[in-house]
């Protein structure tokens, strides 16, 4: 269908019914039958979000807030694609060192998991309704490492220890350590084409079972110089059409199935933490 760009800061792009990224099948699939479940179960939620915050919304104060609001959709702290990527792949050669015969599968379903779950792991997973609908958070610019990211969520959800609604990455925070020095976080909606690799890549590691959605700022200062009278030239409508553009450019592949717009801009040019970029 159509995608247009709304002001409302929640944007959704739709997807035809039964879409694949690859060639698509008549009948649906076990995956595209999975996302969807878990696309309604997104879809559902209250407008109110608990917000996804660096050592704050860990699985034991998103327990509290499900206490709470049986119906707010809870997004997770961010988790580095690096640090799952390289512990996966560290724990899978510590077993294939202690267990030389074992098999791929046999590696995948025995690998030592304890360090993970400190990333992944849900509260009360086994008690109805456990956390209920909840998002986790990834953060990071390489493909590679946020495919493999994906798959150790998928491989944690077979082991039992997570049930997320949805994967969503990070293109909205402005914090020197991401947007900077790790050239992920806000400085993503400099570059919608590796976006959209990035989403897809989250995609095909979930093994499709599960929507993938983006939160971004409405862009960032990387076009202007950072002072009140390069500030009072910006054009409203450009900077509106450079977002339009993000967001189509990033929905096109038809994998992308939210948005979460954060109203500022991300201030990029100066060594701004978040809690500066909140008074601008």
């Amino acid at each position: 269908g159509q995608r247009t760009c709304s002001s409302q800061p929640r944007l959704t792009a739709t997807i035809d019914e039964g879409s694949e990224t690859s060639a698509s099948t008549d009948a649906p699939t076990e995956a595209s039958t999975i996302r969807e479940q878990k696309y309604q179960e997104l879809m559902q939620t209250t407008t109110l979000s608990l917000a996804p915050m660096m050592e704050y919304t860990d699985r034991h104060f998103r327990k509290l807030i499900r206490l709470i609001s049986s119906n707010t959709l809870l997004y997770t702290e961010m988790v580095a694609a690096n640090a799952l990527a390289h512990e996966r792949a560290d724990s899978k050669a510590n077993y294939r060192m202690q267990h030389t015969a074992a098999s791929e599968e046999q590696v995948v379903a025995n690998y030592e998991d304890s360090y993970l779950r400190r990333f992944l792991a849900q509260s009360g997973i086994h008690v109805p309704p456990g956390e209920g609908a909840s998002v986790l958070q990834l953060g990071g610019s390489d493909p590679q490492q946020l495919y493999q990211a994906a798959q150790t969520v998928a491989e944690m959800s077979q082991r039992g220890h997570c049930d997320y609604t949805a994967l969503n990455l990070n293109c909205g925070c402005p914090s020197p350590k991401v947007a900077g020095k790790g050239c992920f976080g806000a400085a993503l909606m400099d570059d919608p084409g590796l976006v959209a690799q990035l989403t897809t890549a989250l995609h095909e590691g979930s093994q499709g079972k599960l929507p993938i959605t983006v939160k971004c700022r409405i862009g960032t200062d990387s076009e202007q110089a950072f002072n009140k009278a390069a500030y009072a030239e910006v054009d409203e409508g450009a900077e509106y059409a450079k977002l339009c553009r993000f967001i189509e450019e990033v929905a096109a592949p038809g994998i992308v199935t939210d948005f979460s717009v954060h109203a500022r801009i991300a201030v990029l040019q100066r060594k701004f933490s978040p809690a500066d970029n909140r008074k601008i």
